[in-house]
């Protein structure tokens, strides 16, 4: 189970939660405005300093945003089949997910991400 890393109003929130929450909020914007970039900058740079500014994030947790991410590119690859030119602009919304995926190697290249178990033993 992942861990709550972040409190907003009272609130815990997991890696993911957090995450879901936000690239949500992107895609809705990207569908209604066709302006990812912006929804991307304003949406997931926020979210990466706040998962930034606390230390106890396990590597599970970033495995988990890699299945989102994947998941993502899923849908929008089904998505984009369906219904490109009513819904999806092929041009921006790779993007978007590119940018996610930057976020995840970003949370797994930082030094405070904690394994999920300890490494090695005493001595070692």
């Amino acid at each position: 189970m992942a861990r709550s890393i972040i409190i907003r109003n009272g609130v815990h929130w997991t890696a993911t939660d957090w995450i879901v929450q936000n690239v949500t909020a992107t895609i809705e914007e990207h569908l209604v405005l066709g302006d990812a970039e912006k929804a991307v900058s304003r949406r997931l740079q926020p979210v990466y300093r706040d998962l930034q500014a606390v230390a106890d994030f396990s590597e599970a947790d970033v495995d988990e945003l890699q299945v989102l991410w994947r998941a993502a590119r899923s849908e929008y690859n089904h998505a984009s089949r369906m219904n490109a030119d009513e819904w999806y602009e092929p041009e921006s919304l790779p993007e978007y997910l590119s940018a996610f995926a930057q976020l995840v190697e970003l949370l797994r290249a930082d030094d405070r991400l904690k394994p999920d178990r300890p490494q090695g033993g005493p001595g070692s």
